[in-house]
This record gives structure tokens, C-alpha cells and sequence, in this order.
């Protein structure tokens, strides 16, 4: 078993031993250079935003809001015109039975 030395190794000496006891064919750099690189693309933060940057936020959630509001408004107005439908169909169908009760 390797004693450690009684002296405070130096740098260097900490750094050659690190090289020495790691997984040889290992290379991390290039990993991490592609994670710092992609957060740096993904995650620009540290730029104040314009006011642009605030219409288009609001105009995106003003889309999200708008199309919901069309939905709801095409289901009430489905279910408007179906109950209009029923409502005729209902009329039809007791016209009809007094029609054919009277023959």
C-alpha cells in the first residue's frame, strides 16, 4: 500500500498522481466543453430583455388565451344550433302524432 508522504506534496506532484491513479482513455474535455456550450445557447439570461421581448411574451399568451376563448365559443355555439335542431325535431315529432291521432 502506498504511504503518504510526512512532507505537504506540492501541486504538481498532487496532479501527476491524480494522472496517475485515473482510468487511463478517459477524456472528459470535450463532454463538458459541448454542456457549457449548450447552456450557453440555451439559456441566454444574462440579457436584459426589450420591451419586444414583452409584446412577443404577452402576444403568446394572448394566443393561448384568444384560441381557448374560440373553443369555448364554438361549443356554445354547437350546442345553440344542436339545441335549436332537437327543439325542431321535438316539434316535428308532436305535430306528427297529432297528425296521424286525428286520421
Amino acid at each position: 500500500m502506498d504511504t503518504p508522504p510526512t512532507s505537504e506534496p506540492s501541486w504538481s506532484t498532487l496532479v501527476d498522481r491524480a494522472r496517475s491513479e485515473s482510468a487511463p482513455g478517459i477524456d472528459v474535455r470535450a463532454s463538458l466543453q459541448r454542456q457549457i456550450q449548450s447552456e450557453r445557447m440555451a439559456a441566454p439570461s444574462d440579457l436584459s430583455s426589450g420591451i419586444l421581448d414583452e409584446v412577443l411574451t404577452l402576444s403568446r399568451g394572448l394566443r393561448g388565451l384568444s384560441s381557448f376563448a374560440v373553443i369555448t365559443l364554438s361549443v356554445i355555439g354547437f350546442g345553440w344550433v344542436m339545441s335549436d335542431a332537437i327543439g325542431e325535431i321535438s316539434l316535428v315529432l308532436q305535430l306528427q302524432t297529432h297528425f296521424l291521432a286525428g286520421l
